[in-house]
């Protein structure tokens, strides 16, 4: 049974408030020292990422209006696969700038799918 794509943009939906709680407030300094912080935000952005697929097989159009959607895939692989590689500095960034932007689509595209099952 295929779920439906709200269901997937609340999972992004808390994705995003774990990676706001949990970095809320601190400093790039304390989340590079701090490892279980780093390892959450990493997670979040997987499951982020894993959603944003799901929701492309079931809404290719709601998939296609993500901005850089390519580049959050790909970004999910570096974390899974070249973990090694991976820079806590750029994380810091995406959580920077990144995530407020990909909160406000989800948030309204939420909100459009909702509005349209509930007229």
């Amino acid at each position: 049974m295929r779920r439906d794509p709200r269901k997937y943009l609340e999972d992004i939906l808390q994705c995003i408030l774990e990676i706001e709680l949990t970095v809320g407030g601190l400093g790039f300094e304390t989340y590079q020292e701090v490892f279980l912080l780093r390892r959450g935000c990493e997670r979040d952005f997987i499951i982020i990422a894993e959603a944003l697929s799901h929701i492309g097989q079931i809404s290719p159009e709601l998939h296609s209006r993500v901005d850089h959607v390519r580049d959050i895939a790909n970004f999910r692989n570096i974390i899974v696969h070249g973990y090694m590689y991976v820079d806590d500095a750029y994380v810091w960034k995406v959580i920077q700038e990144s995530v407020p932007i990909l909160k406000q689509q989800i948030e309204a595209w939420a909100a459009e799918l909702d509005a349209a099952q509930h007229p």
